[in-house]
């Protein structure tokens, strides 16, 4: 028995995702034919173009602010196809990530040396400018000890023991050495991580560092 192949599927969207920035990618899927997508950021219309095959990636200008992205494809002979993408942070396309060949800008490290040489303790400083790729450095390559850096350890451990995007308003603990995502309509203040640790005696086994079982991440 053959059975026949399933309809094409409607627009799919692949960017911009709700909760996430966007420097205005619009891409995605459409069935196959000639269609006119419409954009709109919020009820203004922003941007109309021509699509003819079945994918389709462009770039628009978004208003610099959180924003309702509404998507529209129109074609004759076919069913208006739209899509809606709420809670989208629209950023100017000159900020989107970029390779720049790194240049010392000489008036800048004599700004970060004496900043540095003002502080009474040891200190390091490394500034750059992501856009240009200008920057200056002092005692760059010092190590010390990881203090609240700790704490990206944490969240990325938070985010991968977690199926999906967390909801707005949860936040993650560890307590019990068990992830767990919980959701609360207050507003909840981070716990500060406990320093220094205690003994390695005094820790639970969990496959979170000790720090992250008494601190809570905000969704």
């Amino acid at each position: 028995m053959i059975a026949d192949a399933p309809p094409p599927p409607p627009l799919a969207l692949v960017a911009p995702a709700e909760r996430e920035v966007s420097f205005g990618r619009i891409a995605g899927r459409l069935p196959r034919g000639t269609w006119a997508v419409v954009v709109r950021a919020g009820e203004r219309s922003i941007a109309v173009r021509r699509v003819t095959r079945g994918s389709f990636d462009f770039t628009v200008a978004l208003p610099r602010k959180e924003v309702t992205v509404k998507v529209a494809a129109y074609a004759a002979g076919h069913v208006t196809e739209r899509s809606t993408i709420p809670h989208v942070f629209g950023l100017p396309r000159s900020a989107a990530p970029r390779a720049v060949r790194a240049t010392q800008d000489a008036r800048l490290v004599r700004t970060v040396r004496a900043l540095a040489r003002s502080f009474p303790g040891t200190s390091a400083l490394y500034v750059e400018d992501l856009v240009s790729g200008r920057g200056g450095a002092w005692n760059a390559r010092a190590r010390f000890p990881a203090a609240s850096t700790l704490k990206v350890a944490i969240a990325v451990e938070a985010l991968r023991s977690h199926v999906g995007k967390p909801a707005p308003g949860s936040y993650h603990t560890a307590m019990s050495g068990l992830p767990v995502i919980r959701h609360a309509e207050r507003d909840l203040r981070p716990i500060e991580t406990e320093w220094p640790a205690p003994p390695v005696a005094l820790r639970k086994p969990s496959g979170l560092p000790f720090a992250a079982r008494s601190s809570l991440i905000r969704a």
